[in-house]
C-alpha cells in the first residue's frame, strides 16, 4: 500500500472527527455515541492492505446487531430504522459508483427484494490524480451516510470547509 497514499486518507478521517480502526489495514466509521461503544459505528470504508484499495462492506451497516444498537440509539424501532437506513445505503452506493468504484463480491441483501453490491476503489487511482483524492474528501464529509447520522444527531463532521489536501 502507497503509504503516502495511507497516511493522507488516515488524516483526512482524523481532521473531520471520522473514528478509525487498524484491525486490517484500517476503516473508516461514524462512531455511535456514548454509552456506547465508540469503537464501533457506521461504516463507511476499508481502506486494505493487501488489496491496496478502498471497499464499503454494506453487511456491517445492515447486520441485525447494528440495526438493533441503531434503533436503541435513536429510540425508534428496527422497521422504522431499516426504511430509513436503506435508502441512506442504497444512495450511498450510487455516490460511490459516479466516483468510479465498482461492485465487488456476491452481494449483500439489504431486505427481501433488495440486493446491492459492495464497491471498491483501487489506491492508484489517487497516487495518479490528486483531485480525486481531494473530491473523495468532499464526499466523505457530504455523503448520504453522513448526512444521515447529522440528521439523526449521530455525528457532527468537524472541519467541514477545511481540507487536508
Amino acid at each position: 500500500m502507497n503509504k503516502s497514499i495511507q497516511h493522507i486518507i488516515k488524516e483526512i478521517i482524523k481532521l473531520h472527527g471520522f473514528s478509525t480502526n487498524t484491525m486490517t489495514g484500517f476503516s473508516c466509521y461514524i462512531p455511535d455515541p456514548k454509552p456506547f461503544s465508540t469503537k464501533e459505528g457506521l461504516l463507511l470504508f476499508v481502506c486494505t492492505p493487501k488489496g491496496k484499495r478502498i471497499i464499503t462492506k454494506f453487511e456491517h451497516l445492515i447486520k441485525k446487531p447494528r440495526r438493533k444498537r441503531l434503533a436503541k440509539i435513536f429510540n425508534v424501532s428496527e422497521d422504522e430504522l431499516t426504511k430509513e437506513l436503506i435508502p441512506q445505503i442504497i444512495n450511498y452506493s450510487q455516490k460511490l459508483s459516479d466516483f468510479g468504484f465498482h461492485e465487488i463480491g456476491r452481494g449483500v441483501v439489504l431486505n427481501k427484494d433488495l440486493k446491492i453490491f459492495n464497491k471498491a476503489l483501487a489506491l492508484s487511482n489517487f497516487e495518479s490524480n490528486k483531485k480525486l483524492l481531494k473530491d473523495f474528501e468532499s464526499f466523505l464529509v457530504s455523503n448520504p451516510l453522513t448526512f444521515f447520522a447529522e440528521y439523526k444527531n449521530l455525528f457532527i463532521v468537524k472541519n467541514k470547509t477545511s481540507s487536508f489536501i
